[in-house]
């Protein structure tokens, strides 16, 4: 038979095991949700924002046809020239406008979650046009 502080050990032990588990648990669940931005797609949002204020603030909703004259980054301009009618609405309204994926969803009839994948997917097509000239 275990005497009181065997007992006490053992369990002080399995407390301790089991606290360490539960904060790694805690930690790794954490990291998964931690989403990664691909860098290229961080740097153009950045450029996006960065933009000549002036220049974004005169366009009005009927230039987003050609939104590349708006903007001073000729790199960019180009790679904006790529981008279909849709794809240009969406980054209109979410860097000018600053509208919310949601916001942009009603105007589309759409959720907010396809504008936040169509987005995502506009700025790959921007930053693979951006980098490859």
């Amino acid at each position: 038979m275990k005497t009181e502080i065997e007992v006490t050990k053992i369990f002080v032990y399995y407390v301790r095991s089991a606290l360490i588990r539960r904060s790694f648990q805690l930690y790794r669940e954490q990291l998964n949700q931690i989403e990664a931005i691909p860098y290229d797609t961080w740097l153009i949002e950045k450029l996006m924002k960065s933009e000549t204020p002036q220049l974004l603030e005169r366009m009005s909703f009927n230039d987003i046809w050609h939104m590349e004259d708006f903007v001073d980054n000729d790199q960019l301009s180009i790679a904006l020239s790529e981008l279909n009618i849709r794809q240009k609405f969406i980054l209109y309204w979410k860097f000018v406008e600053n509208a919310s994926d949601y916001q942009i969803g009603e105007l589309l009839g759409v959720s907010g979650q396809t504008i936040s994948q169509q987005r995502r997917y506009a700025l790959s097509i921007l930053a693979d046009r951006y980098f490859s000239s």
